[in-house]
């Protein structure tokens, strides 16, 4: 189904192209009728499967896509601790327009989860090294105006998020970032090891919303 949108919205594009010329009022018929999704997202899944599912919050083939094997244990492993954190899933069922970092401690020991969706941020903090355990530092939760919800959306948007490779990692090096977003029905994850610093931001925005420190380490920059 998301494929078919995103082939509409491209279709859209070309027949106002096309009919640059013969005035604007067609060309915003041509477009009325589709609302394409984000570019490179995939469609959130209208049904969540079982919670304790290792693709309950990741879709196969969103975390290390092209290697299942990887794939599967990043899934699993991080997976782990948003159930511990008690986030409800960015890729399925019904919910509000929403974005996710999940931070430090490399790929499969993250330090950090912080969660904004609709008007409540919520962020929690993981004791380090503790991977049997997933024991909980610090946690907060607290509400957010719109105006903050939005701004957080327009820095996501600005970063690239929607339209940036999925993937970008040096595999022996740097630490886990992984950001998520749901918009209305299209969903995002990609994973970074050194983002650009647009991508840092959002992160840091993202941190202090939920009122806990920021890592001095959220300033690295992508290589």
């Amino acid at each position: 189904m998301g494929s078919a949108r995103l082939l509409t919205g491209a279709v859209c594009l070309r027949v106002a192209r096309t009919v640059l010329g013969i005035g604007a009022i067609l060309v915003a018929y041509s477009c009325e009728s589709s609302t394409p999704l984000p570019h490179r997202g995939q469609q959130v899944r209208a049904v969540c499967p079982s919670a304790g599912d290792d693709d309950f919050f990741f879709p196969e083939e969103t975390l290390s896509p092209g290697n299942a094997t990887r794939d599967y244990e990043r899934r699993l492993a991080l997976s782990s601790y948003l159930t511990a954190a008690g986030v409800a899933s960015l890729s399925c069922g019904a919910g509000e327009d929403g974005y996710r970092l999940i931070w430090g401690g490399g790929y499969n020991d993250p330090l950090l989860v912080v969660t904004v969706s609709g008007r409540t941020v919520a962020a929690t903090e993981f004791v380090p090294s503790n991977i049997a355990k997933r024991s909980v530092k610090n946690a907060s939760s607290r509400t957010i105006t719109r105006a903050q919800f939005d701004d957080v959306a327009s820095q996501i948007e600005s970063a690239d998020f929607w339209t940036a490779d999925a993937v970008r990692v040096f595999e022996s090096e740097g630490t886990g970032w992984v950001f998520e977003g749901r918009r209305g029905t299209s969903y995002r994850a990609i994973t970074r090891t050194h983002p650009d610093q647009r991508l840092a931001k959002v992160a840091r925005v993202l941190v202090e919303l939920s009122e806990l420190s920021v890592p001095s380490r959220m300033s690295i920059q992508e290589k």
